[in-house]
């Protein structure tokens, strides 16, 4: 070959090389370091994350500052699309250091950047007094961001049998107020009177948790939640107690839009009597007296008919557990529900003890978690 063509092959290979450089540090400017790519299967078009949420880049430019608005599409935690859910960044909610302010977020999280504000939490707020009780029993905890604007709101109500727990016991708001705070909802926790005092008796406790839930509806959005829309968790008795509020018409149906009923084996009070221990029965006795007509009155399946404006329901019990404890009164219970017109989940999980359905609540990639966010839309 002579020099002229040997000067032509390195004045090829170099420019290929600068066009290389050049890709490059386009493509290390464009795609974030270390980000993963989270693909839309039914398009092929890839988003890439950064931060904790996922987005696009997309043609369009900002008022602000020129800068490409963002369209949300994907979770971090599972690398999935959002559904007709996304929001883009626009100015129509005004300008911050030259920079667009970001809208809602996806799914139901609310007006508040989950990424920003300061964690803030009251601690007992009495929702109402009773003469002689200790108002750490008609009180409850707010846990919520000062970021957040009109966000949704999830109340949870202890278990204990009707006669023991609190608000802020480790399994009752561990993880879950923080995990549920990072996804954009006010995390409350509620107390009620429990029937270790002999002067307790129902409907002392669903008359007091139909009042702290009323309470968060007419207070709520002082603390950045939405009033209308609140969503009732309870394990084991405070499911039965969340479900009772709302089948048995002690609080609207109307800002209610979900439940989320922990391994509970009390839909059916008088069957569960029936079934218990003699250790058991005595609470059941304490609680409800030994009155059928008053165990029928408390008893949440009971109070299921066709024609109400219900919210949907999802219904876990433990499968391990003997079947005449939460897995049949479950099944029964999300039969009724189903046969009477309603939206209900029913999933049982293996390998959890009845605590377990509780203390898991919020752990990432646990099956409940997992569930309830699909419940939820985040």
């Amino acid at each position: 070959m002579g020099k002229e063509g040997q000067t032509g092959v390195i004045i090829g290979i170099t420019g290929l090389l600068i066009v290389g450089i050049l890709l490059a540090f386009i493509l290390f400017k464009i795609i974030p370091n270390n980000s993963s790519q989270c693909s839309d299967t039914d398009t092929g078009i890839n988003y890439y994350e950064k931060g904790i949420v996922s987005y696009k880049t997309t043609q369009e430019t900002d008022s602000c500052n020129g800068n490409n608005l963002k369209e949300w599409y994907c979770k971090q935690e599972t690398k999935r699309r959002y559904i007709a859910e996304y929001e883009i960044y626009s100015c129509r909610n005004g300008c911050s250091n030259g920079a667009c302010t970001p809208s809602n977020g996806g799914g139901n999280g609310g007006g508040g950047d989950n990424n920003s504000g300061e964690v803030k939490t009251y601690s007992n707020i009495q929702y109402k007094s009773v003469s002689g009780v200790d108002s750490n029993l008609l009180s409850l905890d707010i846990y919520t961001n000062t970021a957040f604007t009109n966000n949704p709101v999830i109340i949870m109500i202890h278990g204990g049998l009707w006669y023991t727990g609190d608000k802020s016991n480790n399994n009752v708001i561990n993880p879950k107020k923080d995990y549920y705070l990072n996804k954009g909802f006010v995390f409350v926790s509620i107390n009620y009177r429990l029937t270790d005092d002999a002067n307790v008796h129902y409907p002392d406790n669903i008359n007091d948790v139909s009042d702290a839930i009323k309470w968060v509806n007419q207070n709520i959005d002082e603390y950045g939640g939405n009033e209308n829309n609140l969503y009732l968790m309870g394990h084991s008795a405070g499911a039965h107690l969340a479900s009772l509020a709302v089948l048995a018409n002690f609080v609207s149906s109307s800002y209610i839009k979900g439940l989320i009923l922990l391994d509970s084996g009390d839909y059916d009070v008088l069957e569960a009597y029936n079934n218990a221990k003699d250790r058991t029965k005595q609470v059941y006795e304490t609680t409800f007296s030994s009155r059928e007509d008053i165990m029928k009155e408390a008893s949440p399946i009971n109070h299921i008919s066709s024609g109400k404006n219900l919210p949907k329901f999802l219904i876990f019990y433990a499968s391990d557990r003997a079947e005449d404890a939460s897995p049949s009164q479950s099944k029964n219970f999300y039969n009724k529900l189903i046969d009477n017109g309603y939206t209900a989940t029913l999933k049982g999980v293996s390998g959890k003890t009845h605590e377990m359905m509780d203390a898991d609540v919020g752990k990432p990639k646990d099956t409940l978690t997992i569930a309830i966010d699909n419940f939820l839309g985040v």
